[in-house]
């Protein structure tokens, strides 16, 4: 897009899990990245100890609209949101 590599967009805030999230968003990608996006998963609370996973994958029937998985794990509790 604008080829601005610090420059992102922000996704509103979201639960999973108990904790707060956010979705960074680089058209441009970060860091050395050249020619892709970057996506990151955020969460909003410093020094939470959590392990989280995010899986996105185009739709089988349809490729132009993407899903996002995202999984997160406190302590012995696993939660999933599809």
């Amino acid at each position: 897009m604008g080829h601005d590599k610090d420059k992102f967009v922000r996704s509103g805030t979201f639960s999973i899990g108990g904790h707060s999230w956010s979705i960074r968003f680089y058209p441009d990608g970060y860091g050395k990245e050249n020619g892709h996006i970057s996506v990151y998963l955020e969460l909003m609370k410093e020094g939470a100890k959590v392990r989280a996973s995010c899986d996105l994958r185009p739709e089988p029937d349809q490729p132009e609209h993407w899903v996002a998985i995202f999984g997160a794990q406190d302590r012995a509790e696993d939660v999933q949101l599809q």
